[in-house]
Parts: structure tokens; C-alpha cells; sequence
């Protein structure tokens, strides 16, 4: 949502780049965290979840792993 801005000034879009720089960043530690916490198991729910964007929603193909 901090993209949504109509008129950007050049502290805001310093802002909106840190901020998005800090959460992709902190969204990479952080799971190098849980694969040293969990190991096999976080890296196969890894390889089946995308990190941040849901782009593999497909509604026709429900989880047959289950």
C-alpha cells in the first residue's frame, strides 16, 4: 500500500524504496532462519508456497497432497 501514492516527493519515494527494500530483505532472513530451525520440512513447504506474492493460485488444481 505505500505504492499507492498520487503525487510521490523524493523523501517519500526514498521511504517507499528502504521500506520495500527492508521487508525483502527481512522476509530472505527470515527464512533462512526457519531452514535452520526446521530444515527438510520448511524446504518442501518452501518449493509448494511462493514468499510474498501468491502467484501460483490456480483454483482447478486443489492440493491433492492432502
Amino acid at each position: 500500500m505505500i505504492w499507492t501514492q498520487v503525487s510521490v516527493t523524493t523523501d517519500r519515494l526514498l521511504f517507499n524504496g528502504l521500506w520495500t527494500l527492508w521487508i525483502i530483505v527481512g522476509a530472505m532472513l527470515e527464512e533462512r532462519d526457519l531452514i535452520a530451525s526446521f530444515g527438510d520440512a520448511y524446504r518442501n513447504y518452501r518449493s509448494n508456497v511462493p514468499m510474498l506474492i501468491p502467484y501460483k493460485w490456480r483454483p482447478w488444481n486443489h492440493n491433492k497432497k492432502q
